[in-house]
């Protein structure tokens, strides 16, 4: 009785886990997906800085 306790223990915690890793998998994603768009956003707003400088070396 105490084996068969033990294995059911071990097996409802194996089944908890792969349940929780799936659910951080998705959420991960979502995550990498934001961050990949705030990274484009910054990237974006320095190209006006980055012209505005270009023109005034340029004018000299």
């Amino acid at each position: 009785p105490l084996l068969n306790d033990y294995l059911r223990l071990i097996t409802e915690t194996n089944d908890a886990t792969r349940q929780l890793r799936g659910q951080m998998s998705s959420q991960l994603d979502s995550l990498k997906t934001g961050i990949l768009f705030v990274m484009i956003w910054l990237a974006f707003a320095q190209l006006a800085p980055l012209y505005l400088g270009w023109e005034l070396i340029r004018k000299d």
